[in-house]
């Protein structure tokens, strides 16, 4: 993440911080909001707040935000915690309320699981053919 990015962020928490006293989430996650609209930028992802997302159940949710690529497939989602909550308990009320937010956890993970053995195999495959006579 880009250093200019990080910089403004923690200029603008403290701005907030100062000047309305507070640390509350619904004060502080503006600035934060911000740092993900600009990292989202720099990577061809569009922030789009209180994005709808279904739950199992059909129900509708709304998270703080989420980075979307250009064909409204989610890149992640974001909802905002202050200092004060305590956030395995905040992981639970979200499950329990039907948030699929971990179901991509795995997802992400098989696929990193499965690049990285594509890209150590093809790496084993281009040393051979390097070695190999013409």
């Amino acid at each position: 993440m880009s250093q200019l990015l990080i910089q403004q962020y923690l200029n603008q928490l403290s701005t907030l911080k100062k000047v309305s006293g507070s640390t509350r989430e619904s004060v502080v996650r503006e600035a934060f909001k911000d740092l993900l609209k600009g990292w989202g930028r720099s990577h061809d992802l569009t922030f789009v707040p209180e994005y709808e997302i279904e739950t199992r159940t059909r129900e509708r949710r709304y998270v703080d935000g989420a980075l979307l690529y250009e064909l409204r497939v989610p890149f992640g989602y974001w909802e905002a915690k202050d200092e004060k909550d305590d956030l395995e308990a905040e992981i639970a009320y979200k499950f329990k309320r039907g948030y699929r937010l971990a179901d991509y956890k795995k997802k992400v993970i098989a696929l990193l699981a499965r690049v990285t053995t594509v890209s150590v195999e093809t790496q084993r495959i281009v040393e051979a053919m390097k070695k190999a006579p013409c």
